[in-house]
């Protein structure tokens, strides 16, 4: 079960899809973690045991646009950024 936190870690950072099987007790609280990852994943269930693959997520980066307003009296330089 500590294992999870882990797993869930290493599917986030190395963007890697992680399958793994646990006991069907342990299944629901496994599951609850992910969806609070916000993670998307496959859940077989059998006899004795659950199968989970995980996926990481595609997350695209919006860029921040900054505007700056010149006056008349200032004369910026190359590189420099008034605020």
């Amino acid at each position: 079960m500590e294992d999870i936190y882990s797993i869930i870690n290493k599917v986030q950072l190395g963007k890697k899809r992680v399958t793994f099987a646990t006991s069907i007790t342990e299944s629901p609280t496994i599951e609850n973690n992910i969806k609070d990852a916000e993670l998307k994943y496959n859940k077989r269930e059998m006899k004795t045991q659950v199968v989970f693959t995980i996926y990481p997520n595609d997350e695209k980066y919006e860029e921040d646009l900054f505007h700056f307003d010149i006056t008349d009296d200032e004369i910026p330089e190359i590189g420099q950024i008034f605020g």
